[in-house]
C-alpha cells in the first residue's frame, strides 16, 4: 500500500494494495501462473520421491476457468483484420499466449509480399514459357524477404516484451524443462 514491492506473505496480507477485495487481488494472469507453478511443483516432487510411480498425474486435465464476457469481447475484437488486441490478450492470458498471437499476426501480414511475388513469377513463367530466370529472381527475393522478416520480428518481439515488462525475462529466470 505504501508503493514498495515486497515478497508476498499471507501473514502480511493487509500490507498489499487490494487485499480487501480478495476475488480481484490477483490478476487472472497471475492466478494462472500461480496454478501452473503449484502443478509443476507437485509433478517435480512426485518425480523426486521414491514412490513417484504411485503419484503420476496421468490422464488429468487441468483447465482454468475463464470469464465468458471477457472471452467474448476478445473474440469480437480479434475478428478485425486491422489489429489483433495483443495487450488485452497479454493481460488476460499472459505473455506466452500473446507472443504466439503476435507472431501469427506478424507472419500472416508479412506473407503477402512472397505470395504476390509468387503469383507474378508464375504468370511470367506461363506467359514467356518456363524460364529459370524468374525462378532464380524469386529465390533471391525470398532470401531477402526471410532475412528482413527475421530482423523485423526481432524488433517487434523486443518492443512487445519491453511493453509487457518481460524484456530479458529468460535471462533472469530459469523455467523448468518438460
Amino acid at each position: 500500500k505504501d508503493g514498495f514491492m515486497r515478497e508476498f506473505d499471507k501473514t502480511k496480507l493487509k500490507l498489499f494494495a487490494g487485499s480487501d477485495d480478495f476475488a480481484n487481488f490477483f490478476h487472472p494472469r497471475e492466478r494462472h501462473r500461480l496454478i501452473e507453478t503449484l502443478i509443476l511443483d507437485i509433478v517435480r516432487a512426485s518425480q523426486e520421491h521414491p514412490f513417484s510411480r504411485l503419484w503420476k498425474l496421468q490422464g488429468v486435465s487441468i483447465i482454468p476457468l475463464h470469464d465468458q464476457r471477457t472471452i467474448a469481447e476478445l473474440m469480437k475484437a480479434s475478428m478485425s483484420y486491422a489489429r489483433v488486441p495483443l495487450d488485452r490478450i497479454a493481460s488476460y492470458f499472459g505473455t506466452k499466449v500473446a507472443f504466439y498471437f503476435a507472431w501469427l499476426d506478424f507472419y500472416v501480414k508479412w506473407l503477402v509480399a512472397p505470395a504476390l511475388a509468387g503469383v507474378v513469377t508464375f504468370l511470367l513463367q506461363q506467359h514467356y514459357g518456363l524460364c529459370n530466370v524468374y525462378t532464380f529472381e524469386y529465390a533471391l527475393f525470398l532470401s531477402l524477404w526471410a532475412t528482413l522478416f527475421t530482423e523485423f520480428w526481432k524488433r517487434r518481439n523486443a518492443t512487445l516484451a519491453y511493453g509487457w515488462g518481460v524484456f530479458r525475462m529468460f535471462e533472469q529466470y530459469t523455467f523448468p524443462s518438460d
